[in-house]
């Protein structure tokens, strides 16, 4: 059920190569800007870790208010399992103004640079998400559906809402959701980037990446194959914001 590359979870190596990029990518920023590249690395690396936190205080918050909503069985739960980026998304974009004021950074200069590497981050973690199959879309007969192996969360999913029979060899075809995610963050990663260069108001490029973010959001859970009540409204509440 949990796809692994050299013993460890895809899904974790994943979140592993977005760390390593992020960090590179801060440090070559830090360096471009000049001041202290030290304070700066610190920053970005405690928003970085609110982010996990947030992430993985949505999931925590719906596996209270709403159990059923999580198909995974409880044996497969583990560090590695149970993040909803939309909760670590948010949390970072209220606190990250006052955290890097408090450490005597430029605001909103510091955030424009930080969303380029967040932005970095969602292409990691959706591709992550592909590879262990997890953020699956609804069952559709279009001609760029996808079909996961038979050992997947898609089939895992299917069978246990009575979709297909346990004796089936593989589930039915779905939405690419995680390839629409990665799509839309390629996008988002764009436009901040070139709003980075060629626009001059500060502050924008950081506003731009939470605004497309969240409505990209907004329109393809939909088309996530099982419901996701906080995450949804928190993502509503986002994309109004």
């Amino acid at each position: 059920m949990q796809p692994r590359l050299f013993g460890y979870s895809s899904y974790f190596l994943l979140w592993s190569l977005a760390a390593i990029a992020c960090f590179s990518l801060g440090l070559y920023l830090a360096r471009r800007d000049g001041g202290d590249v030290r304070r700066r690395l610190l920053v970005g690396a405690l928003l970085f870790a609110l982010i996990l936190v947030g992430s993985k205080a949505l999931y925590g918050a719906e596996a209270i208010f709403f159990p059923g909503e999580d198909y995974v069985p409880a044996q497969f739960h583990g560090l590695a399992h149970g993040f909803r980026i939309p909760g670590g998304i948010a949390l970072v974009g209220v606190v990250a103004p006052f955290v890097v004021r408090l450490a005597g950074l430029p605001w909103p200069r510091f955030g424009d640079r930080f969303v380029v590497v967040v932005a970095v981050m969602t292409v990691f973690i959706r591709i992550g998400c592909l590879m262990n199959g997890c953020c699956f879309g609804r069952v559709s007969s279009l001609p760029w559906t996808v079909t996961f192996p038979r050992e997947s969360w898609a089939f895992y999913y299917q069978v246990t809402r009575g979709q297909i029979a346990p004796s089936a060899e593989a589930p039915l075809p779905v939405h690419p959701l995680q390839i629409y995610f990665i799509i839309a963050a390629l996008i988002t990663l764009g436009v901040i980037v070139w709003q980075l260069n060629r626009v001059e108001e500060a502050g924008l490029p950081y506003l731009t990446f939470f605004a497309m973010f969240f409505a990209s959001t907004l329109i393809l859970e939909p088309l996530r194959a099982n419901h996701l009540t906080l995450n949804n409204w928190l993502v509503l509440a986002g994309t109004v914001t």
